[in-house]
């Protein structure tokens, strides 16, 4: 059995350094703030040009940068810099901090949760066919509208995560999208 869900009204606040949006956060009635969550997708808008990551102990990060450019600087373990659609793990607990403005994806998890984070580079109106594991899958995607064809046919806006969840066996999806573009994928 599979289930598709697209979310696309968000929760944004304001941080020291610009916005964050929470996209989901599982379990559905947790809190970011509390920090009772199992794993959270986000993404962020940076607007000055350095900033220091809050530390989040206990908190596995993943991040992708959408636009823009930046430096991931985590002392005493490695830098990174990020061009769009390029991913940096890293742990929650480190000290980080960035140099650049940008907007961010990001997947936090804890509590023995793991997520696989990875880029889908589509190709103007060429089909990409996609085995699911079994569960949960999130697409985000940022510049275009893309269809996504299983036992039926979603249109999904720009800027809209969609969440398909495969619970008894492998699944495949069929997802195009009329522009060239990036999606970012998460297996959790």
């Amino acid at each position: 059995m599979t289930n598709i869900d697209t979310y696309n009204s968000f929760k944004t606040s304001l941080w020291a350094g610009g916005t964050t949006t929470e996209l989901f956060i599982w379990p559905i009635d947790s809190d970011f703030k509390t920090g009772n969550f199992q794993f959270r997708l986000s993404t962020a808008t940076v607007e000055i040009e350095e900033s220091v990551f809050t530390k989040l102990p206990g908190v596995d990060r993943t991040l992708v940068l959408l636009d823009g450019k930046m430096i991931l600087e985590h002392t005493g373990h490695h830098q990174k810099n990020l061009a769009p659609f390029d991913i940096d793990h890293f742990s929650g607990s480190w000290e980080t901090k960035s140099k650049g403005r940008c907007t961010d994806f990001n997947l936090m998890t804890k509590g023995g949760i793991e997520g696989k984070v990875s880029i889908i580079d589509l190709k103007s109106y060429i089909e990409e066919h996609i085995v699911l594991d079994v569960g949960q899958h999130f697409f985000y995607n940022y510049h275009e509208p893309i269809t996504i064809t299983h036992s039926g046919v979603f249109q999904i806006a720009s800027k809209s995560l969609t969440r398909i969840s495969t619970k008894s066996k492998a699944s495949q999806i069929t997802i195009v999208s009329k522009a060239a573009c990036s999606l970012v994928c998460v297996q959790i």
